[in-house]
């Protein structure tokens, strides 16, 4: 008996995922995602074939050079490529060929241990193999998960978000650095998805070194976005042609076109910066096909140069329509997705949807209604001097009209908070609770029955301007 395994024995280690892994992972999915939802899939598909041309596996040559992950990605998507759509399909494969490979990793671990003779050595060494191998089968769930999810439909960004929340703890990256990595992800710095796969070399294919050739292409293309950026030249002419290009009387595709624009148009710029954060930029590409291009503008005018280059070659893309082009009916049901996001959302009615689905029957209480006709400077102040709770309770209770208006006064995300409280607290708040706290908004230290609404209101009035001081 040995005291040591060969080298060779400690591949399971060396193969080991690490944080590297997991980040070249993520942001592999998605862009993978992106081309196949772009429905680019001849570059997704000499991608897939092709690797070792292949200007996405070679940044995250930390997946490709672990053929345990490479392979079984690279066969999922080329099922996908061929029609896969079936979520359960995608687990099935995944999980038995996770299966065979934790199984493979037993055998390995068996066979290496048992030709050693040290004790603790031995023992040493399994715990290692054994961590290994399981960290193999957990970053392979990851893959699993995302792929399941852009198979049902998801973004690709949420599809990658899929496999980082997936991750154990050692190796998953927060989601902040992932939306980072992405924003300069190798498919935008690169340009176009053709640019993605290098030629074949036509003397010498099989020995030419696309490595170091895809090395200095990344380089320059890193140097070329830490410059300035230059604005896209015709912008506007250009988007006009665009809109021209997918101008339709079709009655259908005129409604879904009015009321997407009508919402950009009305939906306040914070809130559309927000919109332009939920919505990845395949979903906006499609989406803005034959819309007003003042409507177009007022999103370009929210992104940086780069990503406005980005984003328009994407949509002059979609108008070869000489080529495979994309049919109006999934155009449309792309703008469906959007505007179910922004109802969902309610970034374009101050949340007056949403609160339809949890508001109580209004009390109908005048004086509590009528903070509605208090001032912006008094309203702040109301905020700032009563507990959320308390305040999101009293809302439950109250028209629509009145709700929005005082939800109107908070940021977006806090907006969205209260929301999201709101409608926690409407499964457990009863009439009596949202009729004390509304109470207790008016006369924080005493009620008084006999106030008529303008003593009410002066004395809230004289409250928070004491408060204010």
């Amino acid at each position: 008996m040995t005291s040591a395994p060969a080298e060779a024995d400690l591949d399971l280690i060396t193969q080991a995922p690490t944080r590297e892994t997991a980040r070249d992972l993520c942001l592999l999915i998605n862009d993978l995602c992106h081309l196949d939802k772009m429905r680019q899939i001849v570059v997704l598909e000499d991608t897939l074939d092709h690797p070792e041309r292949s200007l996405l596996f070679y940044a995250y040559r930390q997946v490709r050079d672990r053929s345990w992950l490479a392979e079984p990605m690279r066969d999922i998507f080329r099922h996908i490529t061929l029609g896969l759509t079936e979520q359960v399909q995608v687990e099935r494969l995944l999980d038995s060929r996770i299966a065979a490979m934790a199984e493979e990793d037993r055998r390995h671990i068996r066979d290496t241990l048992a030709g050693m003779a040290d004790k603790s050595a031995r023992e040493d060494l399994r715990e290692r193999l054994n961590d290994a191998a399981a960290d193999k089968v957990l970053v392979l769930r990851a893959l699993r998960n995302a792929l399941v999810a852009h198979v049902g439909g998801y973004a690709p960004m949420v599809a990658a978000d899929y496999a980082r929340f997936s991750l154990p703890d050692s190796l998953r990256m927060d989601y902040d650095e992932l939306i980072e990595l992405i924003a300069n992800s190798v498919r935008i710095r690169v340009g176009g998805a053709a640019e993605l796969i290098l030629p074949i070399d036509p003397i010498d294919p099989a020995s030419y070194d696309y490595d170091r050739r895809m090395a200095r292409r990344l380089r320059e293309d890193k140097e070329e976005v830490e410059e300035a950026v230059e604005p896209v030249p015709d912008l506007e002419a250009r988007l006009d042609a665009i809109a021209q290009g997918w101008a339709n009387d079709d009655p259908d595709w005129c409604q879904w076109v009015d009321r997407l624009a009508g919402y950009l148009q009305l939906i306040r710029e914070r809130s559309l910066k927000k919109l332009t954060r939920l919505v990845d930029e395949g979903s906006w590409a499609i989406s803005l096909l034959g819309l007003p291009t003042p409507v177009v503008s007022r999103i370009f005018g929210l992104m940086s140069n780069g990503a406005q280059a980005s984003l328009l070659r994407d949509m002059e893309n979609h108008c070869d329509f000489d080529g495979i082009c994309l049919t109006r009916g999934y155009v449309s049901r792309t703008r469906q997705n959007i505007l179910q996001v922004i109802e969902q959302k309610g970034l374009a009615d101050g949340g007056a949807a949403r609160l339809k689905t949890i508001m109580h029957a209004p009390l109908g209480y005048e004086a509590f209604d009528a903070l509605a006709t208090l001032d912006d400077g008094e309203l702040n102040a109301l905020w700032r001097q009563t507990s959320k709770d308390t305040v999101g309770t009293a809302l439950l209770g109250t028209s629509i009209e009145v709700a929005v208006r005082l939800l109107g006064r908070l940021s977006e995300d806090a907006r969205q908070m209260m929301l999201d409280d709101m409608e926690s607290l409407s499964a457990e708040k009863t009439t009596a609770d949202i009729e004390e706290a509304q109470r207790n908004i008016l006369w924080p230290t005493s009620w008084d029955d006999d106030a008529t609404l303008d003593e009410t209101l002066a004395s809230l009035r004289a409250i928070l301007a004491g408060s204010a001081s």
